[in-house]
């Protein structure tokens, strides 16, 4: 989809951003006492932001993201909070979207098919804060 439709992949950074976001939580303190949500936090609690569960929208099915499906796209990118928010937000969010807009461009345009390879399934490192591969086989067709 992204290949006849190049112009999606920002939307499609952002849907897998949300989707499979790198950081899963933060922790942080509240320095003192605190409404979050409508729940009394005290001072000087240990809070856990889970950035990973802020990403998910109960309305949205679990299925391929929006950009990814065929046809026009169902709506504009999702919110997400996979480069936290706020003060905490990554000052790298702008130079990591380019450089994942273009790695894509350049991949989709020096190729004519990209595929999981079946003989090598994926592999992650093990983490519970973040998400990422150890490797990611894949067959490429020039």
């Amino acid at each position: 989809e992204l290949r006849r439709h190049p112009e999606r992949i920002p939307e499609a950074i952002e849907d897998i951003l949300r989707a499979d976001g790198p950081f899963q939580f933060h922790y942080r303190y509240t320095p003192a006492d605190t409404i979050l949500g409508g729940i009394s936090i005290p001072a000087e609690s240990r809070v856990l932001l889970v950035w990973a569960a802020a990403n998910r929208d109960a309305r949205d099915p679990p299925s391929a993201p929006p950009a990814l499906a065929d046809g026009p796209p169902a709506r504009g990118p999702a919110p997400h909070f996979a480069f936290g928010r706020g003060l905490h937000f990554c000052i790298g969010a702008p130079v990591a979207r380019l450089e994942t807009r273009i790695a894509i461009e350049q991949i989709l345009a020096r190729t004519t098919s990209i595929s999981l390879d079946p003989d090598r399934p994926p592999t992650r490192r093990p983490s519970i804060f973040i998400r990422r591969h150890a490797s990611l086989p894949v067959v490429v067709r020039s």
